[in-house]
């Protein structure tokens, strides 16, 4: 996604809305088009939630929730950055890749500019409430790390994103 490109921007938005109130023993990293240089991140992450924009036939505003197997079912993926992810994951050295879960946002417009079109705006509150209870979900199987070693383990990684932060939109939680 791409900040720069109003509603592509979608997966930015939510990310600095959830860093408003962020979830406790969750990692909320903006990656942006920049995926790649967060292979670090993806390589210790066991559950990873995409929030993206979604050409997918649908109304502006219209959320979708897929898996990367479905993703990668349908070859004619809408979102570049859907495959940047199963592109990104293929270069893990892991013997079991983590569960992708992709939150998608139909587009209304796609042109310059930083503030979303108003029914995508709108549609941000449903999106922020699917992303807490999918956390939920994983919290109530015991997915989301709830070490009180969380922030020594982690800030290190948190840190290298520093530079990345701004660069486009996309999400990823674990």
């Amino acid at each position: 996604g791409n900040y720069l490109l109003r509603d592509e921007g979608v997966g930015v938005h939510a990310i600095w809305e959830l860093q408003k109130s962020p979830p406790q023993r969750v990692v909320i990293a903006e990656i942006g088009t920049a995926i790649l240089g967060a292979l670090h991140l993806l390589e210790w992450a066991e559950y990873i939630l995409v929030i993206d924009a979604m050409k997918a036939g649908g109304s502006p505003g219209s959320i979708y929730t897929c898996t990367l197997g479905d993703l990668e079912l349908q070859q004619r993926s809408s979102s570049l950055h859907q495959l940047g992810i199963i592109n990104a994951l293929s270069f893990l050295r892991r013997t079991s890749q983590p569960r992708v879960c992709v939150i998608g946002v139909e587009p209304q417009l796609i042109e310059y500019g930083t503030e979303l079109s108003g029914i995508v705006q709108d549609s941000l509150p449903r999106v922020l409430k699917l992303v807490r209870s999918k956390i939920a979900e994983w919290a109530r199987q015991g997915k989301v790390l709830q070490s009180p070693q969380f922030d020594a383990k982690f800030s290190h990684q948190l840190k290298a994103l520093e530079g990345i932060s701004r660069e486009g939109d996309g999400g990823w939680l674990e």
